[in-house]
């Protein structure tokens, strides 16, 4: 996999582990102390700056046997996503197909829980079967809590094959005292790092090329506390002076006195041009020899700069001052941390903030002209140049829209304040985009007005009014005005440039389900046909993406054959490309294709692993894809299995911090407690939900047909008048909307209320109506999931002769034990008692019957009142698991398989009073 493609916001040259300087003075000891710990989960590298922290830990990877890993953090790593990118991207170095899972996650439009993230990451680094080791310099720059809560998570479960090696100026906010306490890791700090007398010596010896005498290295040693930075000031300035003068180090009190003193030493007796490189080039975290000529040419184009930035930088390397390679090409380039401290402050002595300001609006340029966008930005807003900032945003977002970097372009966006964003429409539009993308649809809604209050000028661009309309275009889909949709969209096509490709996909996505919305079949085909064709010029990666859209057409249409070959043609290119989204996508329809069909066991084995992995796809699929999961589970009687996908995909909505997620969320809770009998539970949802304004219903769950069902199973006047009221709403949008698949559910039930009602010619008429809209897609879940009064209606239509062989085939699923046990959606009816054929057979199973505890005896009683394992270890105080065992001891000595045959056969037994 090609971490250009799934990573490309990576720096590569983060990823380079600094390189040893030809000057360096071998630390046996210390090397060997961190050798012989290696097996344990740690090492820390403790000092304050100018020690040789990294130095050291660079030669100890670059000498110690087996794979290492290396990235050099900054304070833009307080973000997890961006952290773990690197940390990924690292490990990837030594072990290219490393993190799938993770990685994945990291793509996600909704990062998961740090403990979810961490979970995977730590397992899939304990797939690595070789050791090796992980470091991360500069680790106290990270402050962010998630990102700290993360590495907490990998101390805690250390992997077993990698060694974690931490650098930094002071301790990190990590859990390390105990691993400590447990001789678990190893650490180096400040004492351990300075040089002695006899190091000092041999050290400015091999700098110098000459002997140092004893008394100025003793003097050096006093003054510096064997702080090594402080001792290659001292040997520049003896190497540019012919020797030091230890009585010049007197009055200094402290190291770092001494070290700012041999700094003015060392800057003062620099040539001009090597002094203003040095100075303007302090603004650069790193740097390359072209960059260098462009902060210092103060403007001038071409430079009229005496010597050349490859120059300055062979002077640096030189010199040995303080310049750390940050790639094996020897391109790019960094300052020691202390050592640009020193320089900023000089830079600050010498020039105004107005100058400041424009060497960061030279460094911007160059960035921009060489592809570095976030960099660029960086520097214009330093240089107080905002619009600068913002036109590049304009100019390369959509790029990063059109390639999926939405978390990339939410970060860029972010830098820019808000006060200035939300007047520069190009900023909005990106802005409304990604609320498109993450369904936040009351802010799409804001910022499309404002974006329109920002085009106010006839001279518009024609680019913007595109956008403009092809987000409108999808906001009136939303709302069911499939004529005003339309319209937009044919206006975006004609604006939008060709080369913006994401939003030409969509806008054609959404011109396609709008003419399906007002019954043009033959125009919706046509725009999902003109994509495919424009599609072909951006590659088969790209044509992945979208090329199971289509199946929303089929959907709606409950065209479920024409739905499975698109998602299958679309999983065959989307497996090709390893596109992960596109796959779980066409998965998605694709499972509940056969839900729909009653092919359960098929449908299980494509939705599990799909749900396995919310945080790898859109939170839509994922939370749809679990709807249909626990159907599933439901319609089989694993009744704890359902309830558990049901809580995951809650859990889920709660950390998107979505409200539209939840709201679909806590309505499916609702419909799965309904269908296992909590109807207590499902009212008091009922009561909470607003069933208006009605919206495009285009995925597979619909929280306003759990309204109508709890309603009617409240079954009271008042409820049964509001069930009817809301079907006949329903009936009417879906029927001017053309959404067949919702229809079939619509008319289903009003023939159930009619039959309740003693209007059986009515009903017989709607389920009649429903079942000619199902039957050319082979629909049978959505009669069998109504219950036994929907089996009594359907063998009444079969005596009558109306589809013989189609309503044969859904009686047939009603036949299956396991559908005998979900509970009757529609009516009071109990649940069917299991048949015993004599008094005589009663009898013998009594007799045979292994007795119950007391526990299984109280666990059965709780049983009767439908109450779940989790409701039932809290009753008696007990854990879900015990729950579990006492329910398999319950049904074998009951022999049976299921809770409701467990409650029936008690009452038969006589069990329970």
């Amino acid at each position: 996999m090609d971490d250009e493609n799934f990573l490309p916001f990576i720096i590569r040259s983060k990823l380079h582990r600094p390189q040893i300087h030809c000057v360096y003075l071998y630390r046996q000891q210390l090397i060997d102390h961190l050798d012989q710990r290696r097996n344990r989960p740690l090492s820390l590298i403790l000092a304050p700056a100018g020690y040789g922290k990294s130095s050291l830990a660079s030669y100890w990877l670059d000498t110690s046997d087996g794979p290492s890993a290396w990235v050099s953090l900054d304070a833009n790593d307080n973000d997890l996503r961006l952290f773990l990118g690197y940390f990924l991207a690292a490990i990837r170095t030594i072990f290219p197909e490393f993190g799938t899972q993770t990685l994945a996650m990291v793509d996600a439009e909704t990062l998961p829980p740090v403990s979810k993230l961490a979970g995977t990451l730590i397992n899939d680094i304990d797939r690595i079967e070789q050791s090796f080791i992980l470091a991360l310099d500069d680790i106290h720059l990270l402050e962010d809590e998630s990102v700290l809560e993360l590495l907490s998570q990998l101390l805690r479960h250390p992997p077993q094959s990698m060694h974690l090696l931490l650098i930094g100026r002071w301790e990190p906010a990590l859990p390390i005292s105990k691993l400590r306490a447990n001789r678990l890791m190893t650490e180096i700090r400040t004492q351990a790092l300075r040089f002695n007398q006899m190091e000092i010596e041999k050290f400015l010896t091999q700098m110098l090329g000459t002997q140092v005498d004893p008394f100025t290295a003793a003097a050096l040693a006093e003054k510096t506390e064997g702080w090594v930075t402080g001792l290659v000031l001292a040997a520049i300035s003896m190497r540019n002076q012919g020797r030091l003068d230890p009585a010049l180090l007197e009055p200094q009190v402290d190291a770092q006195s001494v070290m700012e003193y041999l700094f003015h030493e060392v800057f003062s007796q620099q040539p001009s041009e090597i002094t203003q490189y040095l100075i303007n080039t302090a603004i650069l975290d790193r740097f390359c020899g072209p960059l260098c000529e462009t902060v210092c040419a103060n403007g001038d184009d071409p430079p009229t700069l005496k010597i050349g930035g490859w120059e300055f930088i062979k002077w640096l390397r030189k010199q040995n001052l303080f310049l750390i390679p940050l790639d094996h090409e020897k391109r790019w380039f960094r300052y020691h941390h202390l050592f640009q401290k020193l320089l900023l402050n000089q830079l600050n002595r010498r020039l105004s903030q107005d100058e400041i300001k424009a060497l960061h609006v030279q460094a911007s340029k160059w960035y921009a002209e060489n592809g570095l966008i976030e960099e660029a930005v960086k520097h214009a807003l330093a240089g107080d140049k905002p619009q600068a900032a913002v036109q590049m945003i304009a100019n390369h977002g959509f790029d990063l829209l059109d390639d999926g970097q939405w978390p990339r372009l939410q970060r860029w966006l972010n830098m820019v304040p808000g006060e200035i964003a939300d007047q520069e429409v190009d900023l909005v539009l990106l802005s409304a985009y990604l609320h498109q993308i993450y369904s936040r649809y009351p802010e799409l809604g804001f910022c499309l007005d404002k974006a329109e209050a920002l085009c106010t000028n006839p001279t518009t661009e024609a680019s913007v009014e595109g956008h403009l309309n092809t987000l409108r275009a999808f906001q009136h889909y939303y709302a069911a005005n499939g004529e005003r949709s339309v319209t937009c969209a044919k206006q975006a096509i004609k604006k939008l440039p060709l080369n913006q490709r994401w939003a030409r996909r969509f806008v054609f996505l959404v011109k396609a389900i709008a003419h399906q919305m007002l019954g043009d079949r033959e125009a919706a085909l046509a725009a999902f046909e003109e994509t495919i064709r424009e599609s072909d010029l951006y590659g088969e990666i790209k044509k992945s993406h979208f090329l199971s859209n289509p199946c929303h057409f089929h959907w709606m249409e409950a065209d479920l054959l024409s739905m499975l070959k698109t998602a299958e043609e679309a999983l065959g290119i989307s497996e090709d490309n390893r596109s992960h989204q596109a796959i779980f996508q066409g998965l998605y329809f694709k499972g509940i294709v056969h839900y729909c069909r009653n092919e359960l066991q098929a449908a299980e084995e494509i939705l599990a692993p799909v749900v396995k992995e919310p945080y790898s796809q859109y939170a839509w699929n994922f939370i749809h894809s679990a709807f249909a999961l626990a159907l599933v589970y439901q319609a089989r009687g694993q009744t704890d299995e359902a309830c558990q996908v049901g809580e995951a995909v809650v859990s889920y909505a709660l950390n998107s911090k979505n409200p539209l997620l939840l709201r679909f969320s806590r309505a499916f809770q609702a419909e799965l407690a309904l269908r296992q009998g909590h109807l207590a539970e499902a009212s008091l949802w009922a009561g909470q939900f607003t069933a208006k304004p009605f919206a495009a219903m285009y995925r597979f769950y619909v929280p306003h047909l759990t309204l109508v069902r709890v309603l009617m199973k409240q079954d009271n006047t008042d409820s049964r008048k509001q069930a009817a009221g809301l079907l006949e709403q329903l009936y009417d949008f879906v029927t001017y909307t053309h959404n067949r698949r919702v229809q079939i559910d619509v008319l289903a039930l009003q023939s159930l209320l009619y039959d309740s009602d003693g209007e059986e010619s009515a009903a017989l008429e709607s389920l009649t109506h429903a079942l000619q809209l199902a039957e050319p897609g082979g629909f049978i879940r959505p009669f069998v999931d109504l219950g036994l009064k929907m089996e009594g209606l359907l063998k009444q239509l079969m005596k009558n002769k109306v589809a013989v062989e189609y309503i044969g085939r859904i009686l047939a699923a009603f036949r299956d034990d396991t559908q005998r046990a979900a509970q009757d959606m529609t009516s009071t009816q109990p649940l069917p008692k299991l048949q015993v054929e004599s008094e005589t057979e009663v009898q013998i199973q009594n007799s045979l019957l292994d007795p119950l505890t007391n526990r299984e005896l109280d666990v059965l009683e709780l049983l009767t009142q439908r109450l779940s394992n989790k409701e039932i270890s809290e009753k008696l105080f007990i854990s879900v698991g015990t729950v579990k065992n006492h329910l398999k001891n319950i049904y074998q000595k009951l022999n049976v398989k299921k809770r409701w045959e467990a409650v029936e056969k008690s009452k038969i037994l006589k069990i329970l009073d």
